[in-house]
């Protein structure tokens, strides 16, 4: 089930960003959500087209004590070493 929604959240993000600069728009504006996990997806998915929010996003939730924390850095980690890849 796990895998079966993360896909779906997977195809819903290409489709905002396939859509345009408004779906880029769009999740940008999760960068401020109030639950950590959507802003540290948000952050990862729009890191190419607005790096300093998405990095801004992502350097407190590195400091987090649980997955979320981990996700941020690991994110933070393959964008500094230039092997991130998110479409």
């Amino acid at each position: 089930r796990a895998n079966r929604e993360a896909s779906a959240l997977h195809r819903a993000v290409v489709a905002l960003k396939q859509s345009g600069e408004s779906g880029i728009v769009e999740l940008a504006g999760l960068l401020s959500h109030a639950e950590p996990a959507v802003r540290c997806m948000a952050a990862a998915y729009v890191l190419k087209e607005r790096t300093a929010e998405a990095l801004a996003a992502l350097r407190p939730l590195a400091r987090l004590p649980d997955i979320v924390g981990l996700r941020a850095v690991d994110t933070l980690k393959r964008y500094s070493r230039g092997d991130l890849e998110i479409r």
